[in-house]
């Protein structure tokens, strides 16, 4: 909830990183996914937010080894699978900053980004793929 508060606060300045495989998650069904790549969209255009997209063909610098936002520079929350921790020790914080600082240095952003979001979002498209939702192709005999 409280990501939800962040990304749609107009007063926040937001720098986003994200591994262009999330862009191809099928997490949901492809009309979900497709709004969700949309609010990327969204977002990247979005006064006060930077989003960064490593692309697949690059060489990651840092390996993350779970998600986590930070906020303010003073808290990192770690998403973990079976929780969702609250660090505000600036030792515990500080290798959050290193790889997001790493990951970020290695993202593409703007238009370059769009390019990724829109290559993804093109292979929703179900007669495209021959696949709808992840599932496979059915054969008719």
């Amino acid at each position: 909830m409280e990501r939800a508060r962040v990304l749609d606060d107009p007063e926040k300045t937001l720098d986003i990183v994200l591994g262009e495989p999330v862009l191809y998650a099928r997490i949901c069904p492809s009309r979900v996914m497709v709004g969700r790549l949309d609010r990327i969209v969204e977002l990247i255009a979005r006064k006060g937010t930077v989003i960064g997209i490593v692309p697949l063909h690059v060489r990651l610098p840092a390996i993350p080894e779970h998600g986590f936002w930070i906020f303010d520079d003073d808290r990192v929350n770690v998403e973990t699978i079976g929780a969702e921790l609250s660090l505000t020790d600036h030792n515990a914080i500080e290798p959050y900053r290193r790889v997001f600082a790493e990951l970020s240095r290695a993202a593409l952003r703007r238009q370059a980004a769009l390019r990724l979001v829109a290559r993804a979002r093109y292979q929703l498209v179900p007669d495209r793929t021959g696949m709808e939702d992840g599932n496979a192709p059915t054969s008719r005999t």
